[in-house]
């Protein structure tokens, strides 16, 4: 995931946990399972894209409907509450 993170978008980061999994069985032999992290930045928040993106936003929920999202991406994303997870882990650190 770490490599991923910075082939993609040329950022450092941190995993602390995964938040949310999810699976699709697309047919008797292919399933497709996701996993959402919860990320902490390392140093600058400078992006980079790679060949295979050509734009990003820093999107916070209230403005997820604003953007050309499949519907199965916004459901998921309401699914978790990520003030409730922040919350759970700055606690954890103290």
């Amino acid at each position: 995931m770490i490599r991923e993170i910075k082939e993609e978008t040329g950022l450092d980061a941190e995993i602390i946990k995964p938040v949310y999994v999810w699976t699709v069985v697309k047919d008797p032999s292919r399933q497709v399972v996701g996993i959402h992290y919860l990320c902490k930045l390392l140093g600058e928040c400078f992006i980079t894209l790679s060949h295979e993106h050509y734009e990003y936003a820093w999107v916070n929920m209230k403005e997820i409907t604003d953007y050309d999202l499949c519907q199965c991406i916004k459901d998921d994303l309401n699914k978790f509450d990520i003030n409730s997870i922040m919350e759970e882990e700055s606690i954890r650190k103290e």
